[in-house]
């Protein structure tokens, strides 16, 4: 469907302007990859996207030279990232070059296809071909979406499995509705218009509700993550103030204590002594024992937590744990894999006559090591868990290895008579 005379030339403007609408936006996506923070208020956007639309579309239409095309597409891609974004003036000029190249790379395969290369970069030209029009879009659509995933990826974020069906199926479908729709030579310019109009209008739309979705799913994970601070540091106030109320007794008892010492000592008693200071040492050690102060505040409260469930399982759960105050991992990743080799280690141990675990945690700049070993009985461990409902705590276990899969950490277990032990090791950026 090429075009010549100056009604079907009218016709093949509209159709570049109704592409050029949907490649402003693809530019902003684009823009996207390169910047962590965007500027607040709409406006900017508004302004951003129309001054691109507009000047790019006039440039094209009008002027049609190749390189001046390229020469006001990178313009505005850099006043677009200016009006839209923060960063510096080495991250915006490598964030427009980058952008340009993207749209570039899908260019040329369009130009290979259908033998522009031909036309003088330097020269104007009146070739016109509503297929490459809107065909560049949708391919350039395509590179876009797969970079998300890959910028996702590297920024230890999850990329669903629906994600990247997504990403693959709507513009290799656009792609093909709008060649099967272009070869309907019988199809009228003004229902091909309104074709493409409903195809762009399709994609935009769906990603718009995609993006919407994994928004809400992100704000319901930060409401998890919050829910679970919460909890911890309710945990955490219910343990300082046992700690008090101990350190209270131990106060009140401290007199007591200073004047049997002081008994014992004036009927000569020496072994009295030692025996009853002895006792009082254990009680001190004890009650250190109970409590987990670790510096790290998160850490406590996942620790002290376990602590407790241990002692009501009858567990001797024994934690060395040497780590700064400060550490880059959310609590919630924190949470789940400690809580779910822990939950696994207490319930084993439970079942043996020793009922004991010990659990280490290291950090060797920059990666963190555990080692969680605890007492079993061979025969109830079965895949890495000892659970009746092996199927409820298997996914605990599943939660771990994807969570160690995004931090590029790996996991080994290792079995010796009747000692079960699970390392742990992944970097902390």
């Amino acid at each position: 469907m090429e075009f010549s005379g100056d009604g079907i030339i009218m016709m093949f403007y509209a159709i570049t302007i109704i592409a050029s609408l949907f490649q402003s936006y693809l530019v902003y996506l684009a823009l996207t990859l390169f910047f962590d923070q965007k500027k607040p208020g709409g406006v900017r956007v508004i302004v951003g996207y129309l001054q691109f639309m507009v000047l790019t579309t006039a440039v094209n239409l009008y002027i049609n030279i190749p390189i001046a095309n390229i020469v006001v597409f990178m313009f505005c891609t850099y006043l677009y990232a200016v009006l839209c974004f923060y960063g510096n003036l080495k991250r915006r000029m490598f964030a427009c070059v980058s952008t340009v190249f993207i749209m570039a790379v899908s260019e040329g395969v369009m130009a290979v296809l259908i033998g522009a290369l031909r036309y003088n970069i330097w020269a104007s030209n009146d070739y016109h071909s509503t297929f490459s029009v809107v065909a560049m879009p949708i391919i350039q659509f395509l590179l876009i979406l797969l970079l998300r995933n890959l910028k996702n990826i590297r920024r230890n974020e999850e990329v669903q499995r629906q994600y990247w069906i997504l990403s693959m199926l709507l513009p290799a479908l656009s792609f093909a509705l709008f060649a099967i729709i272009y070869q309907q030579h019988q199809l009228s310019p003004v229902h091909l218009l309104i074709c493409i109009c409903i195809l762009f209008f399709i994609q935009i739309s769906v990603l718009y509700l995609f993006d919407k979705q994994i928004q809400n799913a992100g704000i319901e994970r930060e409401k998890s993550v919050l829910e679970t601070q919460n909890r911890m540091q309710q945990e955490q106030a219910k343990w300082l103030e046992q700690a008090v109320e101990q350190m209270r007794g131990q106060r009140h008892d401290f007199k007591k204590h200073i004047s049997m010492i002081y008994y014992f000592n004036e009927k000569g008693k020496t072994e009295e002594v030692e025996k009853y200071i002895r006792q009082i040492q254990d009680n001190i050690d004890r009650i250190r024992e109970e409590h987990i102060d670790t510096g790290n505040y998160a850490l406590d409260s996942i620790l002290n937590a376990q602590m407790s469930k241990a002692q009501l399982c009858g567990v001797n759960l024994q934690v060395e744990c040497v780590v700064p105050q400060e550490l880059n991992l959310s609590t919630y990743d924190m949470n789940v894999m400690l809580t779910n080799l822990l939950d696994n280690s207490i319930e084993a141990a439970q079942k043996t006559e020793e009922k004991k675990v010990q659990c280490v945690i290291r950090y060797d700049m920059p990666r963190m090591l555990i080692k969680i070993e605890n007492t079993y009985i061979p025969a109830v461990i079965e895949h890495g868990t000892s659970k009746k409902n092996k199927e409820y705590h298997g996914y605990g276990v599943k939660n771990v290895r994807e969570l160690l899969d995004r931090l590029g950490g790996d996991i080994e277990v290792n079995e010796q008579e009747n000692i079960y032990q699970v390392l742990v090791g992944f970097q902390v950026q």
